[in-house]
C-alpha cells in the first residue's frame, strides 16, 4: 500500500499471471463500510511470456493505462467509481511515484458518498456466482430423412423452419461454460418420394409439420481475447421428442405420432459484449438424435432419422 497526498495505491504481487474479473463496488452493510471487489484468476497459458504485457484493474478508464504497453483490462464505468483512477508509473519512474499527466487529467478527489448508479452486491441464480440467462431465435433446417420398415420406404423434404432456445448456465474460471438448455423446433413438410403406407407417391401436395422438444446440458469454451468480441465452441448431449403432426400426402394421412430418444449437439459462434452484464451471441448448431421409432396410420411401424442444422441470434444476460 502506498500513501501520498493525493490518495493511496494498492500494489499486489503474485508468483503466477493472473487476469481480473468484473471489478465492482459494494454499498455499505451492517457494520461493513465501503468495499471493492475485484476478482482475479490465472491468466490464460503463455500470456505472462508476451513482451511488454500488464492485467491491469481499472476502476475508470481515463488516463489509468500505461503507454506503449499491452494490456488486459477489467474496468468499472467512471459512473460507478467514488474517486478518480490514479495513473501507473511510466517504465522507467521510480516505484511509487505517479507519471506526469495533463492538468485536465490530474486526479481530483471527489464526494466521499458513492453514486446512485452504484450496484449492490448481486447474488447469482439459486445463490451460484456467476451465472447468466441465454435466449435464442433463428433457422431451422430439418435435413432430408428417410423412413423404412413395415412397408414403407420413403424421403421427406421440409420447409426452412425455426428454432428457439432457453437456458440457464454458469460461467467457470477457467474460460469453460455449464447449462442446462430448452429447446424447441418446427419445420413443415415439403415433398415425399417414395412408398408410404402402401402408396408410391413423389409430390409435393403435402401437409403437416415436425416439431421437437429437447432438454440439453451443455458444456462452452470461451476463448479469451482483449476485444468484446469472443469465440466459442459448445457441445451437449440430452434427450429429444419428436412429433409428427398429421404427416399427409394428396391428402391421405400418413402419421401422426412422436417418440423420445437420446440427443446431441455441436457448435460454435461469437459473443459481442454491450455491457459488462450483457452480450450479443451468434452461433450455429448441428443437432442429431438417435434414430426414433415411429406408427404409421395402420399402426406399422417404420424407423426414420433426425438431423438439423440451427443458426441462431440471441442474447446472454449476467444474473449477478
Amino acid at each position: 500500500m502506498h500513501k501520498d497526498a493525493q490518495g493511496s495505491s494498492l500494489t499486489i504481487k503474485n508468483k503466477t499471471a493472473i487476469r481480473v474479473k468484473r471489478p465492482f463496488f459494494v454499498t455499505p452493510s451492517g457494520n461493513r463500510g465501503h468495499r471493492i471487489v475485484i476478482d482475479m484468476v490465472p491468466a490464460p497459458k503463455g500470456f505472462a511470456n508476451i513482451p511488454n504485457t500488464r492485467l491491469v484493474a481499472s476502476l475508470d478508464g481515463s488516463g489509468a493505462l500505461p503507454r506503449n504497453t499491452k494490456v488486459e483490462v477489467a474496468q468499472i464505468s467512471g459512473s460507478q467509481n467514488p474517486y478518480i483512477q490514479r495513473a501507473f508509473p511510466q517504465a522507467g519512474q521510480p516505484q511509487g511515484q505517479a507519471a506526469p499527466r495533463p492538468a485536465q487529467q490530474r486526479m481530483v478527489p471527489q464526494n466521499m458518498p458513492v453514486p446512485r448508479a452504484t450496484p449492490t452486491e448481486r447474488i447469482g441464480f439459486l445463490g451460484l456466482r456467476n451465472t447468466y440467462f441465454r435466449g435464442s431465435l433463428g433457422l431451422h433446417l430439418l435435413s432430408e430423412t428417410h423412413s423404412e420398415g413395415g412397408g414403407d420406404n420413403y424421403d421427406a423434404e421440409f420447409q426452412p423452419g425455426f428454432g428457439l432456445s432457453g437456458a440457464i448456465g454458469t460461467e467457470l474460471d477457467n474460460g469453460f461454460r455449464l447449462e442446462g438448455e430448452f429447446l424447441y423446433s418446427n419445420a413443415s413438410l415439403k415433398q415425399i418420394s417414395g412408398t408410404a403406407v402402401s402408396t408410391v407417391y413423389n409430390t409435393e401436395v403435402v401437409d403437416g409439420d415436425v416439431s421437437t422438444i429437447a432438454f440439453m446440458g451443455n458444456a462452452a469454451y470461451d476463448f479469451p481475447n482483449n476485444s468484446r468480441l469472443t469465440p466459442f465452441i459448445m457441445g451437449g448431449v440430452g434427450f429429444a421428442g419428436i412429433f409428427l403432426n398429421d404427416l399427409s400426402v394428396e391428402e391421405n394421412a400418413i402419421a401422426d405420432d412422436m417418440d423420445w430418444v437420446f440427443a446431441m449437439q455441436l457448435g460454435a459462434g461469437v459473443t459481442f459484449a454491450l455491457d459488462n452484464r450483457t452480450k450479443i451471441e451468434i452461433g450455429y448448431r448441428y443437432f442429431e438424435t438417435q434414430d426414433p421409432e415411429f406408427s404409421n396410420k395402420n399402426g406399422t411401424p417404420y424407423e426414420s432419422i433426425y438431423a438439423s442444422h440451427n443458426f441462431l441470434v440471441g442474447a446472454r444476460i449476467d444474473l449477478n
